[in-house]
């Protein structure tokens, strides 16, 4: 210690000062290097954020969508087609609608005949024989008439006749109109008129509208009349 005593003495003051800032230099640079150490901190082991963004995907763009074609027309086959038999329409059964408006009774066949009854007020019509069609009559009333200066008693004869003429459509008479008048004997008549459900008329035979429309159709003139009560 008195060595460095003698030593520190012997050497002069500036060399002292020098040794002294050295000195205080390493010391002050240890003190900056731990309190460097202490200050830095530790360092870590996780992976620095990368600043390149994210990838992200690529926007999905849609296909194109391809124009469709309108349905194409198919051509009829040319192969004719054959076409199904034809079919068969039943025959229309027979309304006795002959020419001129006038009606054919349909069970017109063989000999005719007509026949009336006075007391049932009935007309039968015959064919072959047999009764085909029967009618409502009115005959005459038995009444006496005198109409435009013509008078006489409303009756209708009896006895067995023949058809001799006829009249299509209307007639007019001094005793009134006739529809489809059959004259069986003088100006009697079977012919188209009212039918009251009694006896009377001014002789003739009166029948339905409907009837006389088709009955001269079925009856030729010279057809056979038996008129009887």
């Amino acid at each position: 210690m008195q060595n460095f005593r003698r030593a520190v003495r012997r050497t002069p003051r500036s060399l002292l000062v020098v040794a002294v800032s050295l000195s205080t230099m390493v010391a002050g640079g240890s003190l900056f290097s731990a309190a460097s150490a202490q200050s830095e901190p530790a360092a870590t082991t996780s992976t620095p954020p990368s600043a390149e963004p994210a990838a992200t995907a690529p926007p999905v763009t849609a296909a194109p969508i391809a124009p469709t074609e309108p349905p194409s027309i198919v051509a009829p086959d040319p192969t004719p087609v054959p076409s199904a038999p034809p079919t068969k329409v039943p025959k229309r059964p027979k309304t006795g609608r002959s020419g001129a408006g006038v009606l054919v009774n349909p069970s017109a066949r063989g000999a005719t005949s007509i026949e009336v009854d006075i007391g049932r007020q009935a007309l039968y019509l015959r064919k072959g024989g047999v009764v085909s069609r029967t009618l409502s009559i009115s005959s005459g009333s038995n009444r006496h008439y005198c109409i435009k200066g013509s008078c006489g008693n409303a009756h209708t004869p009896r006895g067995r006749f023949r058809i001799y003429n006829r009249v299509g459509g209307w007639r007019t008479s001094h005793l009134g109109r006739l529809y489809n008048p059959l004259y069986f004997t003088g100006g009697f008549a079977i012919h188209g008129g009212n039918l009251p459900g009694h006896p009377a008329s001014h002789g003739c035979i009166r029948i339905s509208f409907a009837a006389a429309r088709w009955l001269p159709g079925s009856v030729p003139n010279g057809t056979p009349v038996w008129v009887h009560d």
